[in-house]
């Protein structure tokens, strides 16, 4: 398996690129970790904007987190 990842790494770098941009196309934001941005989840809006959330929980489908 690391194998794979390395021969593709150029394909993986790109898809968080190209997923911002089409978020971005279709007014929505995107999110992602950042380390150079900041600590926790960059909330990347459509209109460029950067937010990180450091308290944020990611949870799987179907669980209800506690608010």
């Amino acid at each position: 398996m690391l194998e794979i990842i390395r021969k593709k790494k150029e394909v993986i770098a790109d898809i968080g690129p190209h997923e911002r941009a089409e978020a971005r196309k279709q007014g929505v934001s995107s999110y992602y970790v950042d380390p150079e941005i900041g600590d926790g989840l960059v909330e990347e809006r459509a209109n460029g904007d950067k937010v990180t959330h450091s308290h944020c929980f990611l949870v799987k489908p179907g669980v209800h987190a506690a608010g």
